[in-house]
């Protein structure tokens, strides 16, 4: 299952407000139910565009042709609000207003790194995202509370929109839950292989005295890292990798943090001549 961030393609036809008091954009559709307080505002047409399904207007807001709401309707019902809008300005189209109101708190903070606000320090976006796969999985619309403007969608929404050949929106997909998984499954196994290095080490020894082992053809570990000389008696430095194999380095000098650990003797990796 993947999870796309839902984009307004650039070739839709675009819409803007009529009057200041119908900008209700900057503070609204972020989450927060409107229908309660809800005037419908007056749109007009700034530029026509090749794809009307899903005209652009404003960021967190959605603009659904009568097509779009006949096909997407009944799946987003129980996530979102249908807001009526006034079409005096724009009679030739039937478009609703589509209020998000699904904040699902379903980031993964263990493996999501994020950007911040040089600022104010608050969080301005992601370098990756992930997410628990119990909470995205019967959302298939959805925000998120660390960034309500965003939203997200499952393959079950791009694939209605994709079968139907509705034109408008781009997907950008964020995350997999395959990938996701098979990233634990290799953090179990290198975890496993980290507490197999430990459960056979022996005597142990500081880092100087390891390196004389490792200039007399001995192989050092030490957790993660291992040291040991290439067939040109160079020492290498090696650093175990989730796949389960060593990445290698010739170091100019050693990270201080070496120095404070002991190390013990393990086998020889074989390197080409």
């Amino acid at each position: 299952m993947k999870v796309w961030e839902l984009w307004r393609s650039a070739k839709s036809t675009l819409l803007t407000v009529c009057t200041e008091k119908d900008n209700i954009f900057d503070e609204n559709f972020r989450g927060k139910p409107l229908a309660s307080s809800y005037e419908p505002i007056k749109l007009k047409v700034q530029r026509i565009g090749q794809e009307e399904d899903f005209p652009n207007l404003a960021s967190g807001a959605l603009i659904f042709s009568k097509q779009a709401q006949t096909v997407i309707g009944p799946l987003i019902a129980p996530y979102a609000e249908v807001l009526e809008i006034d079409h005096s300005e724009i009679s030739d189209i039937e478009i609703a207003l589509i209020n998000v109101t699904n904040v699902v708190a379903a980031l993964d903070y263990g493996r999501t790194t994020f950007k911040y606000d040089a600022c104010s320090g608050e969080i301005s976006g992601f370098n990756s995202v992930h997410f628990q796969l119990d909470k995205v999985m019967h959302n298939p619309i959805f925000r998120i509370p660390e960034k309500p403007v965003k939203l997200y969608v499952t393959d079950e929404f791009r694939d209605l929109v994709i079968q139907h050949e509705l034109k408008g929106f781009v997907f950008e997909e964020v995350w997999d839950s395959e990938y996701a998984v098979d990233m634990k499954q290799a953090r179990q196994q290198y975890e496993a292989q980290l507490a197999t290095i430990e459960q056979k080490k022996g005597e142990e020894v500081p880092f100087l005295e390891a390196l004389a082992l490792v200039e007399a053809d001995k192989a050092m570990a030490s957790g993660k890292w291992k040291l040991q000389a290439d067939p040109a008696n160079n020492v290498l430095l090696g650093e175990l990798m989730l796949d389960g194999d060593y990445e290698w380095i010739t170091p100019m000098s050693y990270p201080p943090i070496l120095s404070e650990l002991y190390w013990h003797e393990v086998e020889l990796n074989d390197f080409e001549e």
